[in-house]
């Protein structure tokens, strides 16, 4: 029951921010050009942002309830990772990128129908510290403080919330003086799991995805929204 309520917090979050009612999202969008292949098989095969795991799950539910007879499977992981799956053979009917280059890649390598794109949700970084943090942290400047010994972000090459992340650090001109302090790991998730453990001082996560309403009353707190926003994008895959 927790997971499901923590599902729908994460749904009505995400719905709210976009100031859209998508109920069934980029797959909804897409379910008209999936047609002919539900003819041969009644699976959709979803590759999406790791940041999207609670919205998309809950509301792959919604779209089976909708259509008993199709399956929804999600492959979640940092899209870049996604996009070197699916570039390697990774079998995908829909991919949910959390930035603009990865589509854009993705496009270039002719692995989703340009006409199927679209823009389905939007988002921001957030600057967040564990909650019991008795830290003076309110913007990036902050993160110079020789009380922050570790930063937690998303490695740039593969996560898009690290890579915006890395893009505000440079235009704040603090990239190179604060490397020595970040705490590189492998999804937006991982990187609020290192707050949230205490393990890192701050770090730079996605405003939305899921991962708030997943730790409840203990949730790292939010310092600051960055200037650099950002949008999910879709595609349908070609397989």
């Amino acid at each position: 029951m927790a997971s499901q309520m923590s599902g729908r917090r994460c749904f009505h979050r995400l719905q709210s921010h976009t100031g859209r009612k998508w109920p069934l999202l980029c797959i909804a969008l897409l379910a008209s050009q999936l047609t002919p292949l539900q003819v041969q098989a009644t699976d959709i095969m979803v590759a999406a942002a790791a940041s999207l795991t609670n919205a998309f799950t809950e509301i792959g539910k919604a779209y089976e309830q909708k259509t008993p007879d199709t399956h929804v499977l999600f492959n979640f992981a940092p899209s870049g990772v996604l996009l070197e799956q699916i570039s390697n053979g990774a079998p995908e009917d829909v991919f949910a990128s959390a930035d603009l280059a990865t589509m854009d890649r993705a496009e270039k390598e002719r692995l989703i129908l340009h006409s199927s794109r679209a823009n389905f949700a939007a988002n921001k970084l957030l600057l967040v510290v564990p909650r019991d943090s008795t830290l003076e942290l309110h913007e990036l400047q902050d993160l110079i403080s020789p009380e922050v010994h570790k930063i937690a972000l998303g490695t740039p090459e593969t996560v898009p919330a690290g890579r915006y992340a890395k893009k505000a650090l440079e235009k704040a001109g603090l990239w190179q003086q604060l490397s020595p302090k970040l705490d590189v790991t492998q999804t937006a998730r991982q990187s609020l799991f290192h707050v949230f453990r205490g393990q890192a001082d701050a770090g730079l996560v996605y405003a939305t995805g899921g991962e708030f309403a997943y730790w409840g009353a203990n949730r790292p707190r939010s310092r600051s929204g960055q200037s650099h926003r950002l949008s999910y994008r879709c595609g349908r895959g070609i397989r």
